[in-house]
Formats: structure tokens, sequence, C-alpha cells
């Protein structure tokens, strides 16, 4: 079934995340509004859902746990099992502490959808967009270093596991 969802479109970051985020003191700065680099200027100027900036902040979550994981297991001493569960807890709990704050503060906003629903269904095709942007990164990038045609990964499978628990109650 299609649905159409009724929020008005804003100018947005573009590219947010963890690492755009900067506290000083008791403020936060929000930094870098450029958007996505290889993306084009059309594109980054354009109006979209801020929906999109919510779900880069929550990858950037997991991006946070596993970098946590590997400087703590980067000299082969830590449990990198039991780690593995408490930073997936943090991860979850910081995923939903961020939703919980974003829908307090914008819910009622227009660019925010009245229908929990949509807003849910947006999250999830926002989180595949995502997957998808980063795997044709990953695809680009190998693709450079082993010399490897694109057009061999057309068919790569997207799996964005990092997605399951997003939107849970």
């Amino acid at each position: 079934e299609a649905i159409t969802p009724r929020a008005m479109k804003t100018r947005y970051h573009g590219d947010y995340h963890l690492g755009q985020v900067l506290v000083a003191r008791d403020d936060v700065i929000i930094i870098d509004f450029e958007g996505e680099p290889s993306r084009s200027l059309a594109e980054r100027r354009g109006k979209h859902s801020p929906l999109r900036d919510v779900v880069g902040m929550l990858r950037s979550f997991n991006y946070a746990a596993h970098a946590a994981l590997r400087q703590a297991t980067a000299d082969g001493t830590g449990d990198r099992a039991a780690l593995l569960l408490h930073l997936n807890d943090w991860e979850r709990q910081a995923r939903a502490a961020f939703l919980e704050g974003y829908v307090a503060a914008a819910g009622d906003s227009p660019g925010y959808p009245a229908d929990p629903d949509q807003a849910k269904t947006l999250l999830e095709l926002f989180t595949l967009e995502k997957a998808c942007y980063e795997r044709e990164g990953l695809l680009r990038a190998s693709s450079v270093k082993f010399g490897q045609p694109k057009d061999q990964y057309m068919y790569a499978r997207v799996n964005p596991a990092w997605t399951a628990d997003l939107l849970r109650s």
C-alpha cells in the first residue's frame, strides 16, 4: 500500500552525525552544513525531510559503538563478545533517547509527519536509502582499490542489519 507522507520539506543538514556535533561547556554546536560532499550542489541545496538527518545520527551511534569496540579490543586482551553486548545495549539506548528527544522537540513541527506510522515508514525508507548510499560508496572505493568494474556489483545485496531494531517500540 502506497503512502503519501504529509510533512513539509525543509533545508536540512545533509551530513548529520556525531562528528558534526561539538559540545562546549554547557552548549551544543552543530557544524558543517555543506551537506554530503559526494552529492551534487543541487541535491545539497534541495529541500527534503529532516528525518534524513535523524537517520544519519542514528547510524553514527552504530559507528561510535564499533569504533569503541575496535579500540577496546585492539591489543587482543578485551572480551569482544562481552563488550559487544554492552555496546549493543548502549547503541539501543542512545538511539531510543535520540528518537524520543527528537519527537518531543520536533513532533509538532510541519516537517514531522502527524501520523506515527508515516514517520516510521519514512525512517525505514531513509535508513534503507542510507544503507544503499554507504554500500555504493564501499563498492566505488573497492572498485578503485582493486581495479574491478562497478558493474560486477550491480546486484550486490544490501543488508542494513544495523537498522533491525531502529523503530521497535
